[in-house]
């Protein structure tokens, strides 16, 4: 699946994340650095290839199965609050 970012919506980069209002419904969320990184990155394409960016900069220890499964479930929270938009709904 591919994403974009919402337009409508304005962000702001924090000390430890992205502070994002959604013009059009006056929603305010704030992403953490990861979910910041996945946001920042939706540009690459794919949801597979944000994840796969994260994945190549995080240490070899992590569970890479726990943190794409996580990826996803970010990506959908973000759709869900209208932050991300599947590309082809645009």
């Amino acid at each position: 699946m591919n994403y974009i970012a919402n337009p409508k919506c304005i962000n702001e980069r924090v000390e430890d994340g992205v502070i994002i209002l959604n013009e059009e419904n006056g929603n305010t969320i704030v992403l953490n650095e990861t979910a910041a990184f996945l946001y920042e990155h939706i540009t690459l394409g794919s949801e597979e290839a944000v994840i796969k960016a994260l994945c190549s900069i995080l240490e070899d220890r992590v569970d890479i199965e726990t943190v794409e499964r996580d990826c996803k479930e970010c990506i959908q929270r973000m759709t869900d609050a209208q932050v991300l938009l599947e590309a082809g709904n645009v």
